[in-house]
């Protein structure tokens, strides 16, 4: 399953494209260049092309009438950036069949119109939002008041978090610590955080902390049999034929068990709050998990933004693990990751084949290096006028 995307007039973006979606793929670049806005469109892609995939299973399934509409107002949650003038153009290939969904004038175009039973796939995404460490303080509150809302993605980062939080205890890998459950009918879920020192309340923990448990929480529950394709599968297509009373009809041309399941994973900016060793320990446990530790029923495609050197130069440790012993829990396969520089509306490849190593595969990280070398360069020119005076 390969995918490429590209935007053309969508907020900063004036003519981007991504030709190849990786397992896992990064963007960089400065501030208000629009990485979020590209993950954010991808994300709604890829839901875009989940819906159709329910489609065609329905309708291979007997139910003649699908109940589902595809309609970009309902679906959009790119706010004012979309517009009349905004073009996306998404592929996904499956074996030699490339299925193409095209936004153009805010309507959605699907061609071929349906997927192929052999194609069929079913999709599970998840965006984890840079203002996740709302969670532990909103617990409460949701249990209190269940009407409120938090807006798209935080409300999506809220669910899959409190799914994930249904066992008892969920580990935090690099941090050495344990996210352990309680429940209670009026409070709901507590959550806490342990060490062989220590337990607290999550809600009192650092800003790091509560930024990195859903991030972590999350990954390994999609990973691990906790999550359970069948379960969410039976939610999603029996929800439809509740829906338009069609449930007399289906006939289903595919247990789920056949179905092609993908994973695909959103996460804005996962070093926030975090110190340098710390950042280069999220990392290594998002590659650990989502290439080497999920289970094998499932496939992985994760999409981050990041500001961060540390993270950049440290998938390049993880590259080179590989390039030593393939086998290695956390090597990262060279030939499974993307890494993009948005800048001036456009995307820049910065995976690149390094001629003083053998043409190894490295991402360049020459960009944050550039940035270092401005600020040491403007604290050497101040150094040298006071001596000079």
């Amino acid at each position: 399953m390969k995918e490429s995307i590209i935007i053309r007039k969508l907020g900063p973006i004036s003519n981007l494209e991504i030709p190849e979606i990786k397992q896992l793929t990064v963007l960089i670049g400065k501030s208000s260049t629009g990485k979020s806005a590209v993950m954010k469109t991808i994300a709604m892609m890829r839901y875009i092309f989940k819906r159709e995939n329910i489609k065609s299973y329905l309708k291979n399934s007997n139910i003649k009438k699908s109940p589902i509409r595809t309609s970009i107002k309902n679906i959009s949650k790119l706010g004012s950036l979309l517009t009349s003038n905004t073009e996306i153009i998404y592929k996904v290939t499956i074996e030699s069949t490339e299925y193409t969904l095209t936004c153009k004038n805010l309507k959605i175009e699907v061609s071929p119109k349906a997927i192929s039973k052999k194609d069929l796939t079913f999709i599970k995404g998840s965006y984890i939002s840079e203002s996740r460490s709302f969670i532990p303080s909103m617990i409460e509150k949701i249990v209190s008041n269940r009407n409120v809302k938090l807006g798209f993605y935080e409300d999506e980062t809220l669910k899959d978090f409190d799914e994930s939080t249904n066992v008892e205890i969920r580990k935090i890998g690099f941090m050495n610590m344990d996210v352990k459950v309680k429940k209670s009918p009026s409070k709901g879920k507590q959550f806490f955080i342990e060490n062989k020192d220590q337990s607290f309340d999550l809600k009192d923990s650092s800003s790091g902390i509560r930024n990195v448990v859903p991030v972590e929480a999350i990954t390994e529950y999609f990973a691990s049999e906790d999550f359970s394709f069948k379960e969410a599968f039976n939610r999603s297509v029996l929800q439809y034929l509740l829906d338009s009373e069609n449930l007399e009809f289906f006939q289903p041309v595919k247990s789920v068990n056949d179905l092609r399941k993908v994973i695909q994973i959103h996460i804005e900016e996962p070093e926030i709050s975090l110190d340098p060793i710390s950042q280069t320990g999220i990392i290594r446990d998002l590659v650990s998990t989502t290439f080497n530790k999920h289970c094998a029923d499932r496939m992985f495609s994760t999409i981050l933004t990041t500001h961060s050197p540390y993270i950049l130069n440290y998938l390049n440790v993880l590259i080179e693990r590989y390039n030593k012993n393939p086998n290695d829990e956390i090597g990262l396969d060279p030939d499974k990751i993307a890494a993009y520089r948005i800048e001036d509306g456009t995307a820049t490849n910065i995976v690149t084949k390094d001629e003083e190593l053998d043409n190894r595969i490295v991402i360049d990280t020459a960009w944050f290096s550039d940035s270092m070398e401005k600020i040491y360069s403007e604290y050497e020119d101040l150094v040298t006028n006071q001596i000079n005076q």
